[in-house]
Formats: C-alpha cells, structure tokens, sequence
C-alpha cells in the first residue's frame, strides 16, 4: 500500500485553500480597518462558545464513518443515523446556547457580548449537519469536492461579512461571517456528496460504532476546549479590548496552519485507516507525512517571525482611532507556536485510524491543563504576557502528543525528530537572513509593503535552494508521490 493519494489530496486540498487564505487574509486586511480591537474581542467571545459547545455534536461518529470498511452504498444505513443524531443535538446545544447567551456574557462581565453568542449559536446545528457528508467525502477522498464547497461558501460569507463592517456593524459583521459561511457550508457538502438522508435512527448502527465514537469524543471536547478556552480565559481577565489584540495576533499567526495542517490531516486520516495492521507502513507514512508538511510550515513561521514588525503594519495598519501595532510584539511568540503544532500535524490522524483515541484523550487533557495554567499565569502581563503562556502550553502539548503518537506507532523520537530536523535548519538559516535584510530592504525600496514584496519571494528562493541541498530526498519523494496517478486519486 502507498500513501501517494493522501500526499496527493493533501496537496490538492492545500492548494485549493490558497484561494480560501487570500479570502481570509483579504478579509483580514480590510476589517483590522473597519473594525477596532474592542470588537474583535467582542466577536471572539460568541466564537469561543459556540466552537467549544458545538464540538458536542459530532460525538467521535464523523471519523466511525471514515473508518469503516464497508462499501459505501452498505453505509446508508450508518450515515442517516448519525447525521439525524448530530443534527437534533446541534439544535437542542443552539436552543440551550440561546437560552443561556446572557449568564455567558455575564461570565465575561461583558453584556455586548450576549446578542453575539445568541447569534453566533446558528454555527452549531449547521456544523453538525456537514459532518457526516464532508466524512462520506473525505472516506471517498472526494478532496476536491471539499475544498471547492469550502471555498465557495467562505467566499460568499466574506462578501456578506465585508459588507456589514463596511456600514458599520462591528463584532455582528465578524460574528456574521462564521454564521453565513456554516450554513452554507452544510448545504453545499449536503449536495456534493449526493447524500440523501432517510428520517431514521437505526440504535443497532449506533451501539456498533459507539465504543470507538465514545472515547474519541471526549478527545475531541478536549481539543476543542484546548483550542478556545485561552480566549475564553481572556475575554474574563483582560476585557475586550486585551482580547481583541490577542486574537488577532493569534488569527494571523495560526491561519497558514490552519490550512496546512487541515488538508495534510484530512488527506492522511482515510489513509493512515487502510493500513489496518500494517504497523510499520503507517509508521513510514506518518513520518514521510511530518516531513512534508514540516517542510511547508516551517519556513512560513521562521519568515513570521523575523518579519513581524512589517507584516503587522501591513497587514493590519491602522484604523480610525486604533493602532494594532502591539500585535508584533506578539507574532514571534505565536510563529514558535505555530511551529511546533506544524510538527504534530499528523497527530490526531494517526492515533484516530489506530483507534487510540485513548491516548488523544490522554494528550488533550493534559493540553487543556497546560493551556489554562499558562494563559491565566501570563494575562497577568497583558496580551504579550498572554502569548508566551499559549507557547509554554503549545511546547508541553507537543512533548506530550509527539510522545503518544510515536510510541502507538513504534517510532523512536530521535529518528523522527531527525527526519524534521533538516526542513527546520532550512528555515531557520532563511530567517535569520531575512531578518538582517528587512533594514536595509525598507531603506532601500522605502515603505514596508515594498520590502516584503521584496523579503517574502527572496527568502522563499533562498529556503527552496537551501532544503534542495540538504534535503534532496524529501523533494525527490514528494514530488514523486504528489505526480504520481494510479488507483485513489482525489476527484
């Protein structure tokens, strides 16, 4: 067995989420000037709840689905149920998140953010309701199909977002896009997948699943929780404004991730599940996997960091009446942080396709403990301070996952640290040399949009010469599996 269709997928599904980072990016640009920190913070306080209830509604069912072995037309039966299931506790989470959206502000001490939260908990039935047809996608590795309906629907919801903060509507308008873009979302995976749910609950189908859903579940309310309770923390300890700085700095921070991580896991999970007892296959692919996706990130977060100062100023500017300059002071510190979580992007696809949600259970919980520790010790110093907690809590969420996952597989930490050591020396060589060159490269083209226009495609040149003369066989072989056609290829 081959993991060329994941790596394949994987590239399919990054590249097509190029135009879904130039939709966020643009949205990011555009808003930092419409809409102050106060707002954003305001806006991330309704998503922190609504992410966090909402991941109650999969139940660890979505990836079942992916995991079975039967033909698909056998899986009717298996997928209405869950998709019935999901559905009804998505709608009773957004009755009770309604019902509850004014002790939540009250948490916050925050009233403003009460219509937001009750706005916001549209998300949660409308991800349920995609869950079950995005997993009869990814099993089939449908991945362009994904990412043409996840494209689609985050257009359409910038559009609708853009034009709120254009007249005014500050947090509603961020508030806005999630709540446009899910729903949307939902039918368009509904019609891709072809998938026609029967109105039924087949109990049997469920209790079949449920031993692995169940332990998988709690991974997933742990992760979720890991995820968003730094802004939750934040939004009670340093008010909307503090919050509003973080999150940005944060968002910019984590979005390449995002969409590297995202389609590599996504692409790898279907494939990591079909090799079944071939332990040793999995573990080859795993850390060809952490190769390349570490490769893709690595050089992304040295460039952040060294960068900082020019890409906020860019990036976000300022408004009419606000200054988001503090934010790069935050960016090296969340670029590390990104850095780290790019070496554990096969994590979870792994431990999910062994079936040791067990050991994701385990990891998540300890990330939530580390996460909560540092976020409430480092809010003490503002959102810089808030940073570094979220970094402290990244490195033990790294130790303790990378941990987990290579023991499950029987690979030894040296060898794959080893494996991602020459992309990470490749980076850091880059990054060093941008960051001398940012100077003399704004003296001389005179504004800081030119300099990185000038930084950004050099330093890239200089990464790709530099991973070419250390690192030949990682290019050779995904080069070679990303342009190989045969049995599996995305459609």
């Amino acid at each position: 067995m081959t993991s060329s269709p994941g790596l394949r997928g994987a590239l399919l599904l990054n590249g097509a989420a190029l135009a879904g980072l130039a939709l966020r990016l643009g949205h990011l640009v555009i808003v930092a000037r419409l809409v102050p920190p106060e707002a954003v913070g305001l806006a991330a306080m309704a998503w922190a709840v609504a992410f966090m209830v909402g991941n109650f509604t999969d139940m660890g069912m979505s990836s079942a689905l992916v995991r079975e072995t039967r033909d698909t037309a056998d899986l009717a039966p298996l997928a209405a149920s869950v998709f019935w299931l999901q559905a009804g506790v998505g709608l009773a989470l957004a009755a009770a998140v309604a019902l509850a959206a004014g002790p939540l502000a009250a948490v916050y001490d925050e009233p403003r953010a009460a219509p937001l939260i009750l706005l916001a908990a549209v998300m949660i039935p409308a991800g349920a309701m995609a869950a079950v047809p995005w997993s009869l996608l990814q099993r089939a590795q449908r991945f362009g199909r994904i990412a043409l309906c996840d494209t689609a629907a985050q257009a359409i919801a910038t559009a609708v977002s853009l034009a709120l903060a254009w007249a005014g509507h500050g947090a509603t308008a961020l508030v806005m896009l999630l709540v446009v873009q899910y729903p949307l979302r939902a039918g368009l995976l509904l019609a891709a997948a072809g998938f026609r749910p029967r109105f039924r609950i087949d109990r049997a189908e469920i209790a079949r699943i449920w031993p692995y859903s169940r332990s998988l579940l709690g991974a997933q309310i742990l992760g979720m929780a890991s995820l968003q309770i730094d802004r939750a923390v934040l939004g009670a300890r340093l008010g909307a404004a503090g919050l509003g700085l973080y999150h940005q700095g944060r968002n910019l921070a984590m979005m390449p991730l995002q969409l590297l991580a995202w389609g590599s896991a996504a692409a790898m999970f279907p494939v990591f599940a079909r090799y079944g007892a071939d332990r040793a296959g999995m573990a080859a692919a795993y850390t060809l996997g952490s190769r390349v996706l570490a490769a893709a990130a690595f050089p992304v977060y040295a460039g952040m960091a060294a960068l900082a100062d020019p890409l906020v100023a860019v990036m976000l500017g300022r408004g009419a009446g606000w200054d988001w300059s503090p934010v790069a002071a935050l960016l090296p510190v969340m670029a590390l942080a990104g850095a780290v979580k790019g070496a554990l992007g096969m994590v979870g696809a792994a431990l999910m396709a062994l079936g040791r949600s067990d050991r994701m259970m385990a990891g998540e919980a300890v990330t939530l403990v580390a996460m909560v520790t540092g976020i409430w010790i480092g809010a003490g110093w503002g959102p810089e301070g808030a940073a570094w907690g979220y970094l402290a809590a990244v490195i033990v969420q790294g130790a303790v996952m990378a941990g987990l996952s290579l023991t499950a597989l029987g690979l030894g930490a040296g060898g794959w640290l080893a494996a991602l050591a020459r992309p990470g020396l490749a980076a850091l060589v880059m990054g060093i040399a941008v960051h001398l060159l940012a100077g003399p490269a704004e003296a001389l083209t005179g504004s800081e949009a030119a300099a990185l226009a000038l930084l950004v495609p050099g330093g890239a040149c200089l990464y790709a010469v530099l991973l070419a003369l250390i690192d030949r066989d990682l290019i050779r072989r995904a080069l070679a599996l990303a342009l190989r056609r045969g049995a599996g290829a995305a459609g």
